[in-house]
């Protein structure tokens, strides 16, 4: 079970976890108040929902790069594999399939899915090896933007690539191969519900990572571990990751357009920094960073509010329920 679905599943994690936030702070330690919940947003959202979620993957991919480059490639401790890189292992297997896992209630709709699917059989190993090129150009051109050597533009464009890649695994869905056949000029067969494109996708990410960056640069950081995981306890909980770790300051980024409070998103922050505790690495503070608001809401893991020991205690609860 996912980390998230164990929390929704059981309210004792919920009562163990005090309301946090009267004692939340910004990035320069200035504690939030009621006016502060009330910003403005920079970067308003597009799309419809399973559009959101991708453009949020995306802009994980995106964030993590300019904070690499920021720092340095000697500074950073990279993802031990991208998750994209799982999304090209879970087509392979997929396209064995010659009826899509994922349907619709739509009858029109599966029927042309069925198809797109069938022709995804047939051509599995050519639109796998166009994939995997794709994939390999996508990881070079990351390397050279965090390197200093290519543009934030381009970059983004790849990173829509390897969130649609993240699709595949997570959700289980040949989805992608739609890129293939326009490629190809050919029609598409699983994007009836699309309703923005990749430009304005790109654009969209752009505008947040431009605020994004701002915020970085005024930060004296000196080291970060992208995307890190927690050893067993990752394996136990789903594959549970953090977005990064900078320093002593674990950040989980939230693309959503609305900026409030959501104790279930603190609960599962502070998860990750128990188990991040429990392997070793050094975590102190914990922080969601509202993308589209260029706002963090932060705390110390040890704020008198939890009282001591907590960490320790949460992770068990936590365990024990798994």
């Amino acid at each position: 079970m996912s980390l998230s679905r164990l929390i929704e599943a059981n309210p004792s994690i919920k009562k163990s976890f005090p309301m946090l936030k009267p004692y939340l702070h910004d990035i320069n330690g200035c504690q939030l108040g009621a006016s502060d919940w009330e910003k403005l947003i920079q970067v308003p959202s597009i799309g419809e929902s399973y559009e959101k979620g991708l453009i949020g993957t995306a802009f994980d991919y995106v964030a993590r790069a300019v904070l690499a480059k920021k720092l340095g490639r000697v500074n950073i401790t990279l993802e031990k594999m991208l998750v994209a890189e799982k999304g090209l292992h879970s087509f392979a297997g997929l396209s064995k399939y010659r009826i899509p896992r994922l349907l619709t209630k739509n009858p029109i709709v599966n029927e042309e899915r069925i198809i797109g699917q069938e022709i995804v059989f047939k051509k599995s190993k050519e639109i796998q090896r166009y994939l995997q090129q794709e994939f390999d150009l996508s990881v070079k051109v990351r390397e050279r933007f965090i390197d200093g050597s290519e543009t934030l533009s381009n970059f983004i464009q790849r990173s829509i690539f390897l969130a649609r890649l993240d699709e595949a695994y997570r959700c289980g869905s040949v989805h992608i191969a739609d890129e293939y056949f326009r490629l190809k000029k050919q029609p598409t067969y699983f994007s009836q519900y699309a309703t923005i494109d990749n430009n304005q996708i790109a654009d969209n990410l752009y505008k947040m990572a431009l605020v994004f960056q701002e915020i970085i640069e005024q930060q004296s950081y000196s080291y970060a571990i992208l995307n890190p995981e927690f050893g067993h306890y990752s394996r136990f909980l789903s594959g549970a990751d953090a977005d990064f770790i900078v320093d002593d300051l674990l950040v989980d980024i939230k693309t959503g357009d609305k900026l409030r409070y959501v104790g279930d998103d603190f609960t599962q922050l502070f998860a990750y920094a128990a188990m991040a505790r429990a392997i070793g690495l050094k975590v102190n503070k914990v922080a969601i960073y509202f993308a589209r608001f260029g706002y963090f809401a932060l705390i110390n893991v040890e704020d008198p509010i939890l009282g001591d020991g907590f960490l320790t205690r949460f992770l068990d609860i936590i365990m024990r329920l798994k």
